[in-house]
């Protein structure tokens, strides 16, 4: 994976976050942090799927929703980024979500797709994954009715 650091408008408008990113890659996990950080994101990482259950337990348990954003390998050992996404929908915790693969056209991904996660495919830049995250977040456009 290649990062930068350039920024687009949109980018530079969007609020700061706070970013759970769940990889088993602790370098992927290092390098998407890096990114996020420098555009003014908070970012907590996870290495593996239960561990960001067990965050968003614990975060949920304080009263509080502690993040805003859930940023997901397809592929993890144990539970996989689809298992976790079933198993926050049973919970009834719903999160923008970003899954990043390697292998955007697959079965799974289309599922993910259907359930409203957006998918970004491996290799990308720093600028896509922060252009990504800004136009989940963009509200949905209103067309005046003709």
């Amino acid at each position: 994976m290649i990062f930068d650091n350039l920024h687009d408008s949109r980018v530079d408008e969007m609020r700061p976050l706070h970013i759970l990113v769940i990889d088993d890659e602790q370098a992927t996990l290092r390098s998407i942090a890096v990114v996020l950080e420098d555009a003014g994101h908070k970012v907590t990482s996870a290495d593996s799927a239960r561990t960001a259950l067990d965050l968003l337990k614990r975060g949920r348990k304080s009263g509080e929703d502690p993040f805003q954003f859930l940023l997901l390998d397809i592929h993890m050992p144990g539970m996989t980024g689809p298992e976790l996404l079933d198993e926050l929908e049973n919970q009834d915790v719903r999160l923008p979500s970003l899954a990043i693969t390697g292998l955007a056209e697959t079965e799974t991904a289309e599922r993910l797709r259907g359930k409203g996660c957006h998918i970004l495919e491996k290799p990308f830049h720093g600028e896509q994954l922060l252009e990504c995250i800004s136009t989940i977040l963009q509200p949905p456009q209103q067309f005046p009715d003709i």
